[in-house]
């Protein structure tokens, strides 16, 4: 497949619950980035049958979703760093894509996990009591793998050169953001000193999650409900999506608290702490403040 200079240059792969929606926010605000019009459209990914559903998959609507010209054109997608559950990104992005640089955002491993739990949780997938998940020994956990940054980082290596490869910790793009900004626009080759008032702004916060009634998940998985969402027109899905998470808040209860177990915590450092040394390596930063 031709190369199309108009695809975008930009992909911001990750991680699920680091703070992508708020980065893709920050950079579509600079005047020489163009980010997609809507976030998550997927159109490398291939993932879980419902992501599947609502993934953009149609060549010209995903080109449609950037403003051609522009110089830095940005597609923000968790699912590109979700290996195993989404194999062959990489790959499929090296076909259609000349020279991208990739941006992926990380935390400490344990709180991604603890997010990430919640967020399916509102979404009716997990439930209280379900944290255990996290560790089953099956090859496809993607609670885990997702957690896995240096493997993530490996499938990219295969096919791009390490500076290539952005890593941000998202405590930093919190606490530093107009520092880590700058160094995100450098890294872009765009003007680093750009500044806007909504930076002081975090979106997308998650404080609290509300989770669908029972009524509601059951709707959520049904046939019917699927098969209009395939005869949406490819960038509409995307709207319906997010309509469909406003509506399971509005008419949810408030989610119980989930919390990992100290023992559970100690189970995932000990399964995750060679993939943050080896990251460490890789970045030269040290995560101090991280719990492995």
């Amino acid at each position: 497949m031709q190369r199309n200079k108009e695809m975008p240059n930009l992909f911001v792969i990750g991680a699920e619950k680091c703070g992508t929606t708020s980065l893709h926010s920050y950079l579509d605000l600079h005047p020489e980035i163009s980010m997609s019009r809507h976030k998550e459209a997927g159109y490398f990914a291939r993932s879980s049958a419902d992501y599947r559903l609502f993934r953009i998959a149609d060549r010209n609507d995903y080109l449609g979703l950037f403003q051609p010209g522009t110089q830095v054109r940005g597609d923000t997608t968790p699912a590109y760093s979700s290996f195993p559950e989404s194999s062959g990104t990489p790959a499929r992005i090296d076909v259609e894509v000349s020279e991208p640089k990739f941006i992926y955002l990380v935390r400490d491993p344990s709180e991604r996990i603890e997010s990430a739990l919640r967020h399916w949780a509102a979404y009716g997938r997990f439930g209280p009591g379900s944290e255990a998940l996290v560790v089953e020994e099956l090859p496809r956990n993607f609670m885990l793998s997702r957690s896995r940054y240096m493997t993530q980082i490996e499938q990219y290596l295969e096919y791009f050169p390490p500076e290539s490869i952005l890593v941000v910790d998202s405590d930093r793009l919190r606490q530093e953001r107009s520092t880590t900004l700058a160094e995100i626009f450098e890294f872009l080759g765009v003007e680093p000193t750009f500044d806007h008032p909504d930076f002081r702004e975090e979106k997308n916060p998650a404080t609290s999650y509300r989770v669908p009634p029972g009524i509601w998940r059951r709707l959520r998985s049904a046939r019917l409900a699927d098969s209009l969402v395939r005869v949406t027109p490819g960038p509409m899905r995307l709207r319906v999506r997010k309509v469909r998470w406003n509506l399971s808040q509005a008419v949810g209860e408030p989610l119980p608290e989930i919390v990992l177990s100290d023992a559970l915590r100690e189970r995932l450092r000990t399964e995750l702490e060679p993939e943050v040394a080896a990251l460490r390596e890789f970045t030269g930063q040290k995560f101090d403040c991280w719990s492995m």
